[in-house]
Order: structure tokens, then C-alpha cells, then sequence
């Protein structure tokens, strides 16, 4: 509370680690500094599917456009939950939330579809399904980090999916994914790390 009142138009916040923050301490910082753009929340206990809702209940007009929940206790629920409360989120960072799988992968691409920049890497769950249904998103780049593989299609190549330790078929998965990405568009050269 004390960082919403004397930063109302605070645009960055990250609190990665912060073990001490609540869910009810996040919800009056999202609710409070309409000017948060970018919130990274890595690795914060906080964070879960029960107090997603908390957090960004009343995230209105939806604001933040870059998130990171990396390695916070996320299942398919609370990415649904969280897709639908932040629309318009441009960059998620997922990593390490290993207990996510297609599913939850579904409802991001459905309820968020201005994501532009995905990172996935260490997700258990992530396979060819899920990368299918990231892929599906409009004017996005799949990128396999850490690897010689990666798919480019043409009409976005400002925009990444990092897949760092992911399981998946990129070629597969792509051509499935996005029907104007032929093989053609893959292409060998050495991807740099995050």
C-alpha cells in the first residue's frame, strides 16, 4: 500500500522473490498504479491459482501488457484465470511453471490474443500441443532457445516464443500450428540465450 501511494503512476514493478508480499498487497498494486505496464512477479509464493483472481480481479481497464509469473505454482486454471483478467498482455513469462499443459496453453491464445512474446521454457507440460496452440497466435515468432532449431514466419519476425528446455517438435508443432509456416521457413543458426 505504501508503493500505491506514493507511486500512483509507477510503470515497472518487479518484486521477484518477494516473499513477504500477499495477494492483497498485489491486488491494491495493480488496482492503484494504472499506469503498470510491466510486472514481474517471478518466483513470488503469492502467486497461485487461488489468488490470481485476487490479484487482478479489478485490473480494469486491463493495463499491464508485460507479465512474468515464472516459477510460481500455476496450473491450467489459474493461466485460463489469469488470460482473462489480462487480455492484453504483449509478453508472459511462464517459465519453470511446470504444472501447465495444452489446456491452459488453449485458453491463453484464446482470451489473449495481442501476446507477442511467449516464454515457456523448463514447463513440463509444454509438448507439440501446447506449442500448437501458442503458434496459433497471429504475428508470432517460434523460437527454440538453446538450439539450432527455429521457425520464422515472415509477417512477425519482431515477435519470440522462447521455449528454453521445452520438449517439443518445433517442425511439427509449427506446421500444425500455423498452416502458412512450411518447412521452408525453418531455418539452422544458432539462437541467442534470454
Amino acid at each position: 500500500s505504501t508503493v500505491c501511494g506514493c507511486c500512483p503512476a509507477l510503470q515497472q514493478l518487479d518484486l521477484t522473490g518477494c516473499r513477504g508480499v500477499s495477494a492483497c498487497g498485489l491486488q491494491r498494486v495493480v488496482r492503484s498504479c494504472c499506469d503498470l505496464g510491466e510486472l514481474l512477479l517471478s518466483e513470488c509464493p503469492a502467486v497461485t491459482d487461488k489468488t490470481v483472481p485476487v490479484i487482478f480481479r479489478y485490473h480494469s481497464p486491463p493495463h499491464i501488457r508485460s507479465l512474468s509469473v515464472r516459477s510460481c505454482v500455476l496450473h491450467d486454471t489459474g493461466l485460463a484465470c489469469l488470460a482473462s483478467y489480462c487480455p492484453t498482455l504483449q509478453k508472459l513469462d511462464v517459465r519453470c511453471c511446470g504444472l501447465l499443459t495444452a489446456t491452459g496453453f488453449e485458453a491463453l491464445t484464446q482470451r489473449v490474443p495481442s501476446l507477442r512474446l511467449f516464454a515457456g521454457g523448463r514447463c513440463i507440460g509444454l509438448d507439440d500441443a501446447a506449442l500448437a496452440c501458442v503458434a496459433r497466435i497471429h504475428r508470432v515468432r517460434v523460437v527454440r532457445q538453446r538450439a539450432v532449431e527455429h521457425a520464422v514466419c515472415a509477417r512477425c519476425d519482431r515477435d519470440a516464443v522462447a521455449l528454453d528446455g521445452a520438449r517439443v517438435d518445433v517442425k511439427r508443432a509449427v506446421q500444425r500450428g500455423l498452416g502458412d509456416v512450411a518447412s521452408r521457413h525453418l531455418v539452422r543458426q544458432p539462437v541467442p540465450g534470454p
